[in-house]
């Protein structure tokens, strides 16, 4: 009586530890998978970004801001970088990062070649964007109302 006493204890302490170590293996299964940084986080957030920089960017076009903040004058175009600053700040979500470049055309000829920077309005410093989790980069196309043909891009990144 002794003996079958002995054996099921030791079958009870059998089943216990392999209790113990599923419960353990689940545990650290779970802590894992709600500790690990999700990539479709990610993904959502770039597209998001993709998304609010061509509506801010349309937004611009739309409204005239562009062909009011930017002045061409013969070879030089200028730009009112307060203004242009102020409505980007408007039109993007709190805490959003942005660079906007705009560049003319170059050439004068039929084929247009966007190498002459006209000029950069920005709400941080460039390393913010080297250090960033996620930057989209979206470009728009623009002709003013007198013809002038400008390729702006407007990067973005979130705070934090």
């Amino acid at each position: 009586m002794k003996r079958s006493s002995r054996k099921q204890r030791g079958i009870v302490r059998v089943i216990e530890v392999l209790l113990a170590a599923t419960a353990l293996f689940i545990a650290f299964t779970t802590s894992i998978f709600l500790t690990t940084t999700s990539r479709i986080n990610v993904l959502q957030e770039h597209s998001d970004l993709d998304r609010v920089g061509q509506n801010t960017l349309l937004r611009l076009a739309e409204s005239g801001v562009i062909d009011s903040t930017v002045y061409p004058n013969g070879n030089v175009t200028t730009f009112d970088k307060s203004t242009l600053q102020n409505t980007i700040t408007e039109a993007l979500p709190p805490l959003t990062y942005y660079s906007m470049t705009i560049y003319g055309d170059a050439n004068s000829g039929s084929f247009p070649s966007f190498t002459r920077q006209i000029g950069n309005v920005s709400n941080t410093s460039q390393n913010s964007f080297n250090t960033a989790a996620e930057v989209s980069s979206s470009s728009f196309m623009y002709t003013s109302s007198s013809g002038e043909i400008y390729y702006i891009v407007l990067a973005l990144t979130r705070a934090g």
